[in-house]
């Protein structure tokens, strides 16, 4: 016997049977990623211990920089990393400034340099390499103040006194800023 199509009253097509359900493609967002291998997952262990004793640059191997490079090498999205590195970026920027409000030249020069070889190193970078180059400018010229000061030429003799020198530094600095 065969069994004809079935048609439902009042409707000029076949009745079908529900097709089953196309599988979804699992939710991205919704399934967590997976696990670092266990030597990325040891590597930003150590990053992140490095980072915490303040070894953002050295030693030169084991740094937070290199630990978290290291990890990126290996795995170039890895997030953890590229957050780790961001935070060294800033701590380093704050570093910096630091080391120019004080007038450290040599730290101040580390700290811009190690800014400089990071990736993107930021618009940060050339309003700091202003400021250093300011301050090997401006500590000169009060250092020589402080001098003439001290041997009492605050406002004498008229030329080459201490309020000369500093009017000097102050013109070199708003000259630097102005230029910014």
């Amino acid at each position: 016997m065969t069994l004809a199509p079935s048609y439902a009253p009042g409707t000029t097509s076949p009745s079908k049977t529900p097709a089953a359900p196309l599988p979804q493609p699992p939710d991205v967002a919704a399934s967590p990623a997976p696990p670092p291998p266990k030597a990325i997952a040891a590597l930003l262990k150590k990053a992140d211990k490095a980072f915490a004793a303040e070894h953002l640059l050295e030693p030169k191997d084991t740094n937070a920089l290199a630990l978290y490079q290291q990890v990126l090498s290996a795995d170039k999205d890895n997030a953890a990393a590229q957050a780790g590195i961001e935070k060294i970026h800033k701590s380093l920027l704050q570093q910096a400034g630091v080391a120019l409000d004080r007038g450290d030249e040599k730290e101040s020069a580390r700290l811009i340099a190690a800014i400089a070889e990071l990736a993107h190193p930021g618009g940060d970078l050339a309003a700091l390499q202003t400021r250093e180059k300011t301050l090997l400018q401006v500590m000169p010229l009060l250092t020589r103040a402080a001098e003439l000061l001290k041997q009492g030429h605050a406002t004498e003799p008229p030329q080459g006194n201490a309020l000369e020198v500093y009017r000097n530094a102050l013109e070199a600095r708003y000259l630097r800023t102005s230029l910014r």
